[in-house]
């Protein structure tokens, strides 16, 4: 994940010399706040890094009586460096997929003793967040405003977030029927051929 953080903020900083604060608040208000968690501090703990590593220049700038403010420019080496990250880093584009949810369900079926109805209350839950984030998500896209100010790429991240979203009620529901069928017991049992 790390190099994923990193090839983002390089990129930030290689598209105009930026602030930390910028890089934070262009994340919270683009179409990249629904594809991306990055926290303020690691946001500029990658930065700290990027600039240990000569990816990056810091310098100091002051507008006024302001604080001085640190403005982060990408260096000849950070250009070569995210290009070297596109071509050749295969950490980037062979990532396992893990869905948190299921660690959930997996602490779940460590815990036989459960009801039916107390996992069909948290699988109900899970379809009421997962039915949110996929409303979220369209009414995002809907927005003409927003959509005539995004790139192309914004649409291909946005289908593919409602895809996997679509894809994981999908799922959810057929779980859920299978546990009102037979019963919350049964899918805790080993799997018999």
């Amino acid at each position: 994940m790390a190099a994923v953080h990193e090839l983002l903020v390089l990129s930030l900083v290689a598209e105009k010399a930026t602030y930390g604060y910028d890089i934070k608040q262009f994340l919270n208000t683009t179409y990249l706040s629904n594809c991306t968690s990055i926290s303020t501090p690691h946001i500029y703990a990658v930065l700290r890094k990027l600039q240990g590593r000569g990816l990056i220049r810091a310098d100091e700038e002051r507008v006024g009586n302001m604080p001085p403010r640190t403005v982060y420019t990408i260096t000849d080496e950070g250009k070569t460096e995210l290009e070297r990250l596109l071509v050749e880093e295969d950490g980037l584009v062979d990532q396992r997929v893990f869905f948190d949810f299921d660690t959930v369900l997996a602490a779940l079926g460590r815990m036989p003793g459960l009801q039916t109805d107390q996992v069909l209350a948290v699988l109900r839950r899970r379809l009421s967040s997962v039915e949110r984030q996929l409303a979220e998500c369209q009414t995002a896209w809907d927005s003409a405003a927003t959509r005539e100010s995004l790139p192309e790429v914004a649409r291909a991240i946005c289908h593919h977030r409602r895809a996997y979203l679509e894809s994981e009620l999908g799922w959810l529901r057929q779980l859920s029927e299978e546990i009102e069928r037979g019963g919350w017991k049964r899918l805790t049992e080993p799997v018999s051929d």
